[in-house]
C-alpha cells in the first residue's frame, strides 16, 4: 500500500513508499547503493527541533537527527524499545542521504540502513521481548471520521491556526494506521508505544491540533474517531551493545 507523508510544524510524516527492489540473500544484506551519514552543520531556532527519517522510493534521507533517532527508523521500532548507548547517541545531530540502486520500498530502505549503521557506526544489539505498557489504536464506538487518502490524490497541508491560543502540536498526516501508529508513538506527549489494533487496511488523512494542556488521547479521538486503550503488549525492545560516531563516508 503506498504511503506518503506532509511535515507540519513539529510533526513530520512517513515517506511515500512503493515499488519493487531485488531481495538479496542472506549472506549478503540490502544495502544502499551511495550514502553519507554527516554531522548537522544548521543553526538557530529550528536547529533544536530534531528531525526525522523520511523514506521515498529507492531513497532515505534526513536532516538534524540523532543517532538513536535512526536506529529505531531502521528497526520499526518506537523510543520505548530501545535502550542502551553513550550519551551522544541523543545528543549529537546528523543528515542522512541515501540511495539504492533501484525504487526499493519502505521495508527495503530500513534494512538498508541497518546494514549502514552497522558498517559506519560498528552498531551491535541485542534483542529480548518484554512485555510493556501499551496503547491499543481501535476504531472507537462512532466509527472512524477520517477521509481517506488515495493514490493521486492531492498531498494533505497543515494550515496555520490563529485562534489566539497557543499550540502545542499541529500535523497533518496521510497513511496507513500503522503509520499513524508510529507516528503517535514518537509525539512527545504519548508516554508508551501506540499499537495498530484497527484491522483498517486503507490509507487515511488525520489532521491533528492540540493546544496546552490539552488531553492528546482526547484530542486524538475527537479527530478522528479512534481510541487510544491502555493495556500490556508483548514487545520486542533493543539493547544498545556498542555504537561509534559515525565513520567517514
Amino acid at each position: 500500500m503506498p504511503r506518503c507523508g506532509a511535515v507540519a510544524l513539529l510533526a513530520v510524516g512517513s515517506g511515500i513508499a512503493f515499488g519493487l527492489f531485488a531481495q538479496a540473500s542472506a549472506e549478503q544484506p540490502l544495502k544502499f547503493d551511495a550514502a553519507s551519514i554527516k554531522p548537522n552543520q544548521d543553526g538557530g531556532e529550528m536547529a533544536r527541533f530534531e528531525g526525522s527519517v523520511r523514506f521515498s522510493p529507492g531513497r532515505a534521507y534526513g536532516r538534524n537527527i540523532s543517532i538513536r533517532r535512526m536506529i529505531q527508523e531502521a528497526y520499526g521500532i518506537t523510543k520505548y524499545q530501545l535502550s542502551g548507548g553513550p550519551g551522544w547517541l541523543d545528543s549529537d545531530r546528523f543528515d542522512l542521504e541515501a540511495k539504492a540502486g533501484g525504487a526499493a520500498n519502505e521495508p527495503e530502505l530500513r534494512e538498508m540502513l541497518q546494514t549502514l549503521l552497522t558498517t559506519r557506526c560498528s552498531l551491535s544489539l541485542h534483542s529480548e521481548v518484554k512485555q510493556l505498557p501499551a496503547y491499543a489504536l481501535t476504531v472507537g464506538e462512532g466509527g472512524l471520521k477520517l477521509p481517506e487518502w488515495k493514490e493521486g490524490d492531492p498531498m494533505p497541508s497543515a494550515m496555520p491556526r490563529r485562534d489566539g491560543r497557543q499550540v502545542a502540536v499541529a500535523m497533518t498526516i496521510a497513511g496507513d494506521m500503522r503509520q499513524f501508529a508510529r507516528d503517535l508513538s514518537k509525539m512527545p506527549f504519548v508516554d508508551r508505544p501506540v499499537l495498530d489494533r484497527t484491522g483498517l487496511a486503507g490509507s487515511y488523512v488525520m489532521d491533528l491540533v492540540l493546544y496546552d494542556q490539552q488531553d492528546i488521547i482526547a484530542a486524538v479521538e475527537e479527530a478522528s474517531g479512534l481510541r487510544l486503550e491502555a493495556q500490556k503488549a508483548p514487545l520486542q525492545v533493543y539493547s544498545v551493545d556498542r555504537v561509534d560516531r559515525p565513520s567517514s563516508n
